[in-house]
């Protein structure tokens, strides 16, 4: 069975299309889109595909909403980005490096 994973990519949590086979090149976003207001295909239990009409569960990730918090620490959002698998850690050192999070007092 086919189970979609979310990332995130420019602020935007993002399911591409886990049809079998062939496949589909289609990518569904979560919730209004910020700039066109559509609604997309990826929602809190499920995917369903604009393209090929796939539907099948969504498998978020566990630290979904720590990743969400961090990423808009960031003030440019093409720097809001997370892979499926990228510890939380790490988005935590970047913003720590950039000085979005303050360490021992600092800012």
């Amino acid at each position: 069975m086919e189970i979609a994973h979310p990332y995130v990519s420019w602020g935007l949590w993002l399911a591409d299309c886990p049809r079998a086979g062939f496949g589909c090149p289609n990518a569904e976003h979560y919730g209004p889109h910020p700039i066109s207001g559509h609604v997309g295909g990826l929602t809190e239990t499920g995917f369903r595909c604009n393209h090929c009409t796939l539907e099948c569960p969504v498998e978020w990730p566990a630290d979904r909403d720590a990743i969400g918090r961090i990423l808009n620490m960031r003030p440019v959002p093409a720097t809001r980005n997370w892979r499926l698998g990228e510890p939380v850690q790490h988005l935590v050192a970047e913003n720590i490096e950039h000085g979005l999070i303050a360490v021992n007092g600092g800012q």
